[in-house]
């Protein structure tokens, strides 16, 4: 069965289009960073939205969603763990840039203003994330060689 139809015309391809999801294309793995952003979105919507039903001064729904956030990190960092150094460094920087990001606005969305102690709690586990993750991949990395290496 021949590829394409005798009786229309063959498409032509565009030599500029390029396809976002390969990574060996452009480097980046907008579908990793997209699915980043939704995950923090909804987590900030979801913890703001929470914290009206828990009463008390222990803030249980913050706890839940900073363990949501770090699990994600992790998740974040074991994904790109095979991945080159320098890719691996770049596509898990921004992806946990985009989780804290778009946690800070879903959850500032439902708050309905800006509270700058958020914007310091949020600053600080972004830093916090970003360096401790990126040393953990670079741990991860020199094991991985020495492993390689040995066996």
């Amino acid at each position: 069965m021949p590829e394409s139809n005798p009786y229309h015309p063959p498409r032509e391809k565009a030599e500029h289009a390029v396809i976002l999801s390969d990574p060996e294309l452009t480097g980046i793995a907008w579908r990793k960073l997209c699915l980043m952003g939704c995950s923090g979105l909804f987590v900030g919507v979801t913890s703001r939205l929470a914290r009206q039903l828990v009463p008390g001064p222990i803030h249980y729904e913050a706890i839940a969603a900073m363990v949501v956030l770090i699990a994600l990190v992790l998740a974040v960092i074991y994904t790109f763990r095979r991945w080159p150094l320098y890719e691996a460094l770049i596509n898990m920087d921004l992806a946990i840039t985009m989780l804290w990001g778009s946690f800070f606005i879903g959850w500032t969305i439902i708050h309905g203003e800006i509270w700058v102690d958020f914007i310091f709690l949020a600053a600080m586990f972004w830093f916090g994330s970003t360096t401790i993750g990126s040393l953990l991949m670079c741990v991860l990395k020199v094991i991985r060689t020495k492993s390689m290496k040995g066996s």
